[in-house]
């Protein structure tokens, strides 16, 4: 049992499915235990692809899921949806040197990706050779759906399920 578990101390982990993710998430897509162990964060996802073996999800899009996931609905966020934004990228670990326009530029090049249906790959190779790393595009995917452009969270959803899908890298 964790000494902390994400939602309710204490908590079966399990039971963290239901009660830490956004509603938009489909549940029968991955099952996850997640504890913070204070101070760090140590997360497993297990992707469930259709089709193929259960295995871990690869890593940068598991750990901005578990970041968005932490932060998401936090009362004390700023109620402006570009003001959260930013907040929640600079809690879950973007660079505080990060200048704050290019990750709002980085939002709507994210929506704009979504609603043009790219690939997970597509929208993190224009987020990277922005300056964001392979965690920070996929946590700026999550966040732009959930504080910029909601109307495309099912492109978002289907972007990250495909992206947990992956084998994770061995380097």
């Amino acid at each position: 049992m964790c000494s902390r578990c994400i939602g309710t101390p204490n908590a079966d982990p399990t039971s963290l499915l239901s009660s830490s993710f956004p509603a938009w998430f489909p549940r029968s897509v991955l099952r996850f235990a997640t504890c913070v162990s204070v101070p760090e964060l140590y997360v497993d996802l297990i992707a469930f692809p259709r089709g193929e073996l259960p295995h871990l999800a690869a890593r940068e899009p598991a750990a901005a899921l578990a970041a968005a996931v932490v932060y998401y609905g936090d009362p004390s966020l700023p109620k402006d949806p570009k003001a959260a934004y930013l907040r929640v990228l600079h809690l879950a670990g973007v660079s505080v040197t990060a200048n704050d326009a290019a990750l709002i530029s980085s939002a709507a090049t994210a929506c704009t990706d979504l609603t043009n249906k790219k690939r997970y790959d597509q929208i993190v190779a224009v987020l990277t050779a922005r300056g964001l790393t392979i965690y920070e595009a996929y946590l700026a995917i999550i966040l732009a759906a959930q504080y910029q452009c909601p109307s495309h969270i099912a492109e978002a959803t289907q972007v990250m399920i495909d992206a947990l899908n992956q084998l994770p890298s061995t380097s």
